[in-house]
């Protein structure tokens, strides 16, 4: 249900154009105290051809203030973690459609703000500053085509990423569907206390809003552990779920490796009941690791006192929090070393 502060107006020259201030569009059925979008100034602008054949055809749209709110609904199923079960948000593509009576062929929409309300009270809503935004092709009951270019807050780093957005679901937006490809550029870990390195990320992913499956690479040639040693080069391939209403994901699973030594991870990252932040649970078992990989990264020794195949099969918690990621960590699992080698023969006898 759109509404206008004040009246648009409208002009034949040099083409049809009609330029509108605060135009806002709620659910007609909803009563939340936010419109689903609020627009600050819109110029829309087509052709006389059009004009004169009373065609339903806008040539090009530009939006200026552009907010997208959307409110906490949308289905709910089970899944379990390794800790316990944690409710996800259904996969299903929704039923409805916005049926729109005209077709844009573009929309330039540069500062947009979506921001995206949690089911669970409490919780802060999630919000993504889109710095560049293009679309194209909105029209009835089709996807569009979208680029856009935003700043991840944490870590901070660009995001770029071109896809397809819809048919939009106008009863449950949550469930409107979304696919496309990303790149993550140059996020500074070292906003998380105990780690530091520069990630890059690449990858694909499909959906709807709540529940975004993503396939991808991750690179950070310097990772370090910050009270441990000098950096090492750590390449992961992944296949997760993502929330992309509250963040929330499942990690099915990640395959970490560095120098010559590999881990495969599966678990999440996701909020607990009755805690402030979010806690890493993980499964994580290797059988191609080198215990001199484990304690260059630890400890920072080039040279190791111990050399040896490790065969380690472990659970890792992170709780939230500010301290340091060695101070939280928790594991509960087995550690075998064989073959193992003592590489002095000083060592050999504070063995013995």
């Amino acid at each position: 249900m759109p509404t206008f502060t004040s009246v648009p107006e409208l002009s034949l020259y040099p083409v049809p154009t009609a330029i509108g201030e605060d135009l806002v569009i709620s659910h007609k059925s909803w009563t939340d105290p936010h419109p689903l979008i609020r627009i600050k100034r819109f110029r829309a602008s087509t052709d006389y051809r059009t004009l004169v054949d009373r065609r339903n055809h806008v040539d090009l749209v530009r939006l200026e203030g552009l907010e997208i709110h959307i409110p906490p609904r949308g289905h709910a199923s089970t899944v379990d973690t390794p800790e316990d079960s944690h409710e996800v948000a259904s996969g299903e593509v929704g039923h409805d459609q916005t049926r729109l009576k005209f077709l844009i062929e573009k929309i330039i929409a540069d500062g947009t703000l979506l921001e995206i309300e949690p089911k669970v009270e409490g919780r802060d809503p999630l919000q993504f500053d889109i710095e560049k935004l293009t679309l194209r092709s909105v029209g009835p009951g089709q996807a569009m085509s979208f680029d856009a270019r935003l700043t991840n807050a944490k870590p901070p780093g660009l995001i770029a990423s071109a896809g397809r957005f819809g048919p939009w679901q106008r009863d449950d937006p949550r469930a409107t569907p979304v696919s496309g490809q990303y790149s993550f550029a140059n996020a500074d870990l070292s906003v998380f206390t105990g780690i530091s390195g520069t990630l890059a990320s690449t990858g694909n992913y499909s959906g709807v809003l709540q529940h975004i499956e993503v396939a991808g690479e991750t690179d950070t040639p310097n990772f370090a552990l910050k009270r441990g040693g000098p950096p090492v080069h750590l390449h992961t391939k992944f296949h997760s779920i993502v929330n992309g209403t509250d963040g929330d994901t499942l990690l099915e699973p990640v395959d970490a490796s560095f120098l010559h030594s590999e881990f495969i991870c599966r678990g999440g990252v996701v909020h607990q009941p009755g805690a402030p932040g979010k806690t890493v649970a993980l499964d994580a078992v290797t059988t191609n690791a080198r215990m001199e990989d484990i304690l260059r990264l630890v400890t920072g020794d080039t040279k190791p006192v111990l050399t040896g195949d490790v065969d380690f099969r472990t659970k890792i918690l992170i709780p939230p929090g500010h301290e340091d990621v060695l101070d939280k960590l928790r594991l509960d699992g087995t550690f075998a070393i064989s073959e193992a080698r003592f590489t002095s023969e000083k060592e050999i006898g504070r063995a013995h």
